[in-house]
Parts: C-alpha cells; structure tokens; sequence
C-alpha cells in the first residue's frame, strides 16, 4: 500500500538522520579534540623552544603530520603525568641532559619518547652531588638562573602570543 511505502520511506529518513547526527556529533568531537591538541603542540613547542635557546639545545621547528613525532605528542596529549614545566625544571638541573658532562645533549623528541620523561620526573638524571656553582650574590645555581630567565622568556612571549623563534 501506498501509505506502508511512505511509512517505511519516513522511517528510512528519520534513520539516516539520526545516524547523520550521530555522525556530525563524533566529527565535532573529532575536530575540538585535533584544535585542542594543536593549541597544545603549539604551546610545548614554545616552552621547549624557549627552554632550548636558553640553554644551547636544539630548538623544534614543527610536526609533522602522521611523523613518529606526532604520534609521541599525541600519546604524551593524554597523559596528565606528562608536564612540560615539570621536565624542563629537572632538566635544567641535570649536567647529563645539558650536555655538560657528556657530548650528548637531550632534545625534544627524545624528551617525548614514551618512557624518557617520566625517567627525567623521576629523577634518574639529576646530578648525584652538587656540580654547579652558585652564585654567591642571588644563591642560584646556573641551571636555576638559566630555569627563571626562561620562565620569565615564556610568559613575556605567552603574553605577547608569539613564538619566541618568530
């Protein structure tokens, strides 16, 4: 019958709308979650480009799409022990990390590899004695001043909302 036809038609287009909106939501989703991700990479790239200007290391110059490196940070993205501040503070008071003791030097994708920065959380590349001078007028070791000029390098540039390798 002819109302059967346009019944099942109805029913037909209720379901291709539902699963259209269905769809859309996960694509919405989808999307906030890669500009939320993007905000995020751009921010890591700027501490750590401050950070490496600061104290001689490599500085990053982007992410590659689908690159071993994005695919680190997107894993690193969800992890909440993954704290960038947290990691330059303790590389900045490792001789190892800074290339002061050793040839090698740290660098950022090496920092965001799965298992290397929870190493430099805990502790595993602090210096075993006290090996850097401190500065008898302000108290601070090099590291320590070299850690507060670039903080304070960080939100200047936070503040003006540019790169600092701009």
């Amino acid at each position: 019958s002819a109302s059967a036809s346009a019944s099942a038609s109805a029913s037909a287009s209720e379901y291709v709308s539902e699963y259209d909106k269905k769809e859309e939501y996960k694509e919405g989703k989808e999307e906030l979650e890669n500009v939320r991700f993007n905000r995020w990479v751009e921010e890591m790239m700027i501490k750590w480009n401050q950070f490496a200007k600061t104290h001689g290391l490599a500085e990053i110059k982007g992410v590659i799409k689908g690159s071993t490196r994005e695919r680190h940070l997107r894993a690193r993205f969800n992890e909440p022990s993954f704290d960038m501040e947290k990691i330059l503070e303790k590389i900045s008071k490792s001789d190892f990390l800074l290339g002061i003791k050793t040839d090698w030097k740290v660098n950022f994708d090496w920092v965001i590899c799965p298992s290397n920065y929870i190493k430099i959380l805990e502790g595993n590349y602090d210096n075993k004695e006290s090996s850097q001078e401190i500065d008898p007028l302000s108290g601070e070791s090099d590291g320590e001043r070299m850690m507060r000029e670039w903080k304070e390098g960080f939100e200047n540039a936070r503040k003006r909302k540019i790169s600092p390798n701009h």
